[in-house]
């Protein structure tokens, strides 16, 4: 590897100026930044090597289309081209020469490049590369996988960066050597935030953007595939934070995962079935799925704030309230809409007598959380009765236990003064009965919102046994906060779901502030102790629906931690569950199944706890002898 400078004598100073002065020119006025869909790579690739001459600029920057804001940002271009967002996709295969170029059209900052090098496990070089000046950098791209490289002005790291120059990513992939690769789509998550001043007359808001492919929904790219075509997608994260992704409907296999300096492809036996993926900050993975049922469907980001309707900086139109309106509204920042078309077909007809529930979201009675009345759930019985009675609303909601392969019925009746939605979480169901307004269904048919006094009703047919959820997707950050969440258990034909051995733990948030507010399990900051018995075998069902952080669970005996089986994630059974310490880092979204034998009396302790807040909820147990 090799990166020389542009230190030039004082005999080339004339030529020197003569090559700025049109980049000083074009430089002064910040070009509009174009997205880039990572579809074209950048760049001259020749006999085996692979030229490009990139630049940082300074720009102006739209995430909400063209009628947004225009926000300044530094960002990546290629020589004669605009700058983009994300920057220039750099992709080879395995064994080509990269030389590339870096000119810094800066005309006060030096640009601190990372990423490029051969990803070989060697320590990673940093460009850097000061204003108006020119390095130029040569390695071999050595080995395969997905990876990118990202610039800092401001000397921040991958975990901090969130400013002016938080846009300088660009996805560097680098394929077999000579080996056809199947088509594949790359998308890149960005994050810019400008604190305000509150002091300010009128106080300013603090500004803030999530971004797929440097769009934000509505405004990202809306994806059309055909049912049972096998879809492949490389993720990666350039942001400062870490992102559960979640995809409605469907399940993904994680095939392979990585960071800016390396990638490991997964034994077939370790490709899990997912719902939900956390992608961490500064890493990368490849996925596949295979769209099965037609209809509109979301993958996004499950922490609340990075797919918020307040992040949007267009306003709504006066009078509008977005729980009213389609999805283009009641949602932001990290979501794609996908599409999934399929010649029409005769609905086939239930293979039995559906069962029916009716389920009723309301306020709990004198629960009052920061000026916000606590929400909830209970069951009526199948026909409504008793939805309109003095039953007590409860946060979580009841436990709806449902069994594969019999359809089902479930009457959702709102009795709040707001509109609301419920969402089946992991389950592989008709698009219309996903329950996101504005968005589910296909064609002029529709998900509606749930309007104060109205019901409607979904059907389904769980195809699988596993431990999910249902929670609202409507004014998400209020509601769920608030108690609009619960389990949902699927067991197989012939099994019941036996509380004796089954124990289920929701972890949630109590209320809206969400730096005091307690995490919660089971509904509770200071839980009931559970009674075990030794040698007996215990099915542990974690459903983690905080709205925004992640919670450490562990499980421990006098401070020493406990093992358990890991035997589901998401509901689909793991591919290969083998003893390990009781510990697990949860992310909103996720489910995760133990089996855990307790070997002797004593007393144990489930601890989900966040460190960043320096906040725990401890549920206590105690396990007798038979």
């Amino acid at each position: 590897m090799s990166h020389t400078g542009t230190g030039r004598s004082s005999t080339a100073l004339a030529a020197l100026c003569l090559t700025l002065l049109p980049r000083l020119a074009l430089a002064a006025v910040p070009a509009e930044v174009q997205p880039n869909d990572n579809r074209r790579a950048a760049g001259n690739l020749a006999a085996g090597v692979l030229t490009l001459r990139l630049e940082v600029r300074e720009a102006v920057w739209n995430p909400e289309g063209e009628d947004g804001p225009r926000i300044p940002v530094q960002a990546f271009a290629e020589e004669g081209r605009p700058p983009a967002n994300p920057g220039p996709l750099i992709r080879v295969p395995a064994g080509t020469r990269v030389r590339i170029s870096a000119h810094n059209l800066l005309p006060a900052q030096a640009v601190a490049i990372h990423g490029f090098h051969s990803h070989s496990g060697a320590a990673p070089a940093v460009l850097t590369v000061e204003p108006l000046e020119t390095r130029d950098i040569e390695f071999p791209a050595a080995q395969p996988g997905v990876y990118f490289y990202w610039g800092t002005t401001t000397g921040a790291s991958l975990d901090t960066r969130n400013g002016v120059d938080s846009q300088l990513s660009g996805a560097f992939v680098v394929d077999p050597p000579d080996a056809a690769t199947a088509p594949d789509r790359i998308f890149l998550l960005g994050h810019w935030f400008r604190a305000g001043n509150p002091k300010a007359t009128p106080p300013e808001p603090d500004l803030e953007a999530w971004v797929i492919n440097g769009k934000s929904w509505p405004h990202t790219e809306r994806l059309a595939y055909p049912a049972g075509r096998t879809v492949r997608w490389r993720w990666i994260n350039a942001t400062d934070e870490n992102h559960p992704l979640h995809m409605h409907g469907h399940y993904f296999r994680v095939e392979a995962t990585g960071d800016a300096a390396h990638w490991t492809t997964l034994a077939a036996s370790r490709r899990r079935r997912v719902a939900t993926e956390v992608l961490t900050s500064g890493s990368s993975l490849a996925l596949s799925w295979t769209p099965e049922r037609p209809g509109n469907w979301l993958f996004h980001c499950h922490v609340l704030f990075h797919i918020a309707p307040e992040l949007r900086q267009t306003p709504d139109p006066p009078g509008s309230h977005h729980e009213e309106h389609d999805a283009a509204r009641h949602m932001a920042g990290l979501v794609l809409g996908i599409t999934i078309a399929q010649p029409k077909t005769a609905a086939a007809a239930p293979a039995s007598e559906p069962r029916r529930l009716w389920l009723v979201a309301g306020q709990r009675k004198g629960v009052d959380l920061h000026g916000a009345p606590g929400l909830g759930y209970r069951l009526a019985d199948a026909g409504g009765r008793g939805a309109g009675g003095p039953g007590a609303f409860t946060a979580p909601g009841p436990p709806l236990v449902l069994t594969r392969g019999q359809p089902v019925e479930i009457a959702v009746e709102n009795q709040l003064p707001q509109s609301t939605s419920v969402h089946w979480h992991g389950i592989e169901l008709e698009s219309y009965y996903d329950g996101v307004p504005g968005w589910g269904g296909e064609g002029k048919h529709i998900t509606p919102p749930i309007r104060p006094g109205e019901t409607f009703v979904a059907r389904f047919t769980p195809p699988r046994a596993g431990t999910f959820m249902y929670h609202t997707h409507l004014n998400d950050f209020v509601q769920l906060s608030t108690g609009l969440y619960g389990p949902l258990i699927v067991v197989e034909p012939g099994r019941r779901f036996d509380p004796e051995s089954d124990k289920i733990f929701v972890l949630s948030r109590g209320g809206t502030d969400d730096e005091k507010d307690p995490f919660l399990i089971n509904g509770s900051a200071s839980p009931a102790p559970i009674e075990l018995r030794a040698g007996m075998r215990y099915r542990f069902r974690l459903i983690c629906i905080t709205p925004a952080p992640n919670l450490v669970v562990t499980l421990e005996r006098d401070g020493r931690r406990e093992s358990w089986r890991m035997i589901a994630k998401d509901g689909a059974a793991l591919p290969q569950a083998v003893q390990q310490p009781a510990v697990v880092d949860m992310y909103p979204g996720e489910t995760y199944d133990f089996e855990f034998r307790p070997g002797s009396a004593g007393s144990l302790t489930l601890t989900a706890r966040n460190a960043f807040f320096k906040l725990q909820t401890v549920a206590p147990m105690s396990v007798r002898m038979p």
